[in-house]
């Protein structure tokens, strides 16, 4: 394994109004002006080792914590799928133990492979733990860990927990995870992670964060989905106290928190001049019963937020924004706003006593447009994809797709890449399929749980309110789902 180094390029971005076809455009220069710190201060220079794992035992070692008590630098072990779920000891509170391995699936690229690669922890303990000041080098890669479970004492982190370490998870999916405490899918501490690609949907918290919880340290979340997380408490989706974080292209979407904010929150309150990061992130749909629906700040920290799209939250106080409404003398917070897409605007942004909003000419209040994709609810509709009209975010984000890593990823539902200016808003990965409507699950299929799901989507003639996620039923398209679509529909269902 050749040595590694993660650096994340923090951006500026000066502007000047020029002409457009389209109308007022600027062009943007992006400076560099610091870089994140090495990912891996050593790693092997001589490729390891592949050991090669399957779920009834037959492999190398039975077990992938044996296999890892024998694994040596540079190794990576190969998790076999389609042979049914890795479940029971050994296969279960796995401990990396320090090493800089990796434990994969084996092809981490195809999500047919991860879907088939499943650790099954059988609601009794998580899947792996990270204690042992684990690197970036050791990294998990293209595995699906379902059903974890930590309901002892301060329960935490269902699927993983992640002590003084800084593993790299890479493709993942977590799933169905649950503790009574903090971090059903993601628990941290102490820690400059990555998370990318991964996909962390439908955990329970009993305390706070359905999704994510990190507590110090400087970690990185890209390109990752946070959907379907509910919490008893805060976040819904994540929940963090952080030196600085820095989250790039995710999508925050459907967490639901009893209390306080159901998408994102940050708190700074153990780490003054806590620096947070938040760019060509969809914040949508969120849901809390108190406080804020899509994303929520706290103590001592400075956030920027560029070329986001924070649309459809719901909560009693401040639906999209909530810049702590606290008045604290000594632990202010800023947050600035910029290139992005907020729904209702500033003056729907609840701003506390001695805390600052700075809001930018260059934000709107527009409806994004979200049209259904191969991968989901929330690509931009663009009359050169098939749509009837263009959203009002395409290229509108400050800076170009290349600057942000976004060129090769896209936002337009025939999977165009984004080139030029850079679209707001979270950037999906090019699977190469094409959408097929009605294919609510995205499976490739049209059939009953497609026709299950449409019913809760019907609108009726001449209704056009329908949710991103049931415009994939829209057929004709004339934005309602009625008589019509369902002819549409049957036609495909019933050949």
């Amino acid at each position: 394994m050749s040595p590694r180094i993660d650096c994340l390029t923090m951006l500026t971005i000066s502007g000047r109004s020029t002409a457009h076809a389209k109308g007022p455009r600027h062009s943007f220069a992006v400076v560099p002006i610091f870089a994140c710190a090495v990912g891996a201060l050593a790693a092997s220079t001589a490729a390891g080792d592949l050991i090669n794992i399957k779920a009834d035992g037959s492999g190398d070692y039975p077990t992938i914590q044996a296999a890892i008590n024998a694994a040596a630098t540079g190794d990576e072990i190969v998790l076999e799928g389609g042979q049914g779920a890795y479940t029971g000891p050994g296969n279960k509170e796995i401990d990396f133990s320090g090493k800089a391995i990796t434990v994969r699936s084996a092809d981490p690229s195809s999500s047919a492979v991860v879907a088939a690669t499943v650790i099954d922890c059988q609601f009794d303990g998580r899947a792996f733990i990270f204690e042992n000041s684990e690197t970036r080098e050791a990294i998990l890669d293209g595995l699906t860990i379902i059903n974890g479970r930590r309901q002892d004492v301060f329960g935490r982190g269902g699927g993983i927990l992640i002590a003084n370490s800084s593993p790299t998870i890479r493709r993942c999916v977590i799933a169905h995870c649950d503790v009574n405490w903090l971090g059903a899918g993601v628990r941290a501490t102490s820690s400059d992670a990555l998370l990318e690609d991964c996909v962390i949907e439908n955990n329970l918290c009993d305390g706070g964060a359905g999704g994510v919880s990190w507590d110090g340290g400087n970690p990185e979340l890209r390109g990752c989905v946070i959907r379907n997380n509910r919490a008893s408490s805060a976040g819904g989706g994540t929940f963090s106290s952080l030196d600085s974080a820095t989250m790039i292209n995710c999508l925050v979407e459907g967490n639901v928190a009893t209390n306080y904010v159901g998408g994102v929150g940050f708190a700074g309150d153990n780490f003054p001049g806590a620096q947070i990061a938040i760019w060509n992130c969809s914040i949508v749909n969120n849901h809390a019963t108190m406080q804020a629906g899509g994303l929520s700040f706290y103590y001592h920290q400075d956030t920027t937020i560029r070329n986001c799209v924070v649309w459809g939250n719901t909560a009693p106080l401040a639906p999209q924004i909530r810049v702590s409404d606290n008045p604290h003398p000594t632990n202010p917070v800023t947050v600035r706003v910029e290139f992005s897409d907020v729904q209702g605007g500033a003056a729907d942004v609840l701003v506390g006593v001695r805390n600052t909003l700075i809001w930018t000419a260059s934000n709107i209040d527009a409806d994004p447009e979200f049209t259904p994709g191969p991968a989901g609810c929330f690509y931009l509709s663009q009359t050169a994809a098939g749509q009837l009209g263009d959203s009002p975010c395409v290229d509108e984000g400050a800076g170009t797709a290349a600057a942000y890593g976004l060129d090769a990823s896209t936002t337009r539902s025939d999977e165009v890449t984004d080139s030029g200016a850079t679209d707001m808003g979270y950037h999906y990965a090019v699977t190469g399929q094409p959408l097929l409507m009605g294919d609510h699950d995205r499976n490739g299929h049209i059939e009953l749980a497609d026709f299950a799901a449409m019913q809760n989507c019907v609108t009726g003639d001449g209704v056009t309110d329908v949710s991103p996620c049931c415009r994939i039923f829209d057929f004709e398209p004339d934005a309602d789902v009625d008589l019509a679509d369902y002819a549409d529909f049957a036609a495909l269902l019933i050949p």
